[in-house]
């Protein structure tokens, strides 16, 4: 014996009727860095108080600061390609499951990226064998960034 089939379908569309529609919603455009900075002075003088006062010239000095060239910048593409990809083996090795297989990762890392400093430091965990090598190992890491 069959049961006969349910009557989902008029449920369903029971419930698309009862759901309003959703209302689209226009993009705003993008502010202009002067709104932007404004914004932020405001901001950050609300949560300061008053006797904190930020004047223009300190937010300017931060938003010239953010816009700065970085080192990062200046590299090739192929290059670029090479830290990434150091700094994801580097990721790999920070979660290995054996101390060779971190080694075997972090050294992989370090061929193309000699700086990558997350590389260094699972190196450093490694082959410390007192903590003062432990602090000279993070100096040399933190040396390389």
């Amino acid at each position: 014996m069959t049961k006969p089939p349910a009557k989902k379908t008029a449920s369903k569309k029971a419930a698309a009727k009862k759901t309003p529609a959703r209302k689209k919603f226009a993009k705003k455009p993008a502010a202009s860095p002067q709104a932007l900075v404004q914004q932020m002075m405001h901001l950050l003088n609300e949560h300061l108080g008053p006797d904190e006062l930020i004047l223009p010239s300190d937010m300017n000095a931060l938003m010239a600061s953010l816009a700065a060239p970085q080192a990062s910048d200046r590299l090739s593409d192929e290059e670029a390609d090479a830290r990434d990809e150091a700094q994801q083996i580097a990721f790999d090795a920070m979660e290995a499951r054996s101390e060779a297989q971190a080694r075997k990762l972090a050294k992989r890392a370090l061929k193309l990226d000699p700086d990558c400093v997350d590389a260094l430091m699972v190196m450093v965990d490694l082959d410390s064998r007192s903590p003062r090598a432990m602090i000279e190992g993070l100096q040399k890491a933190v040396a390389a960034s």
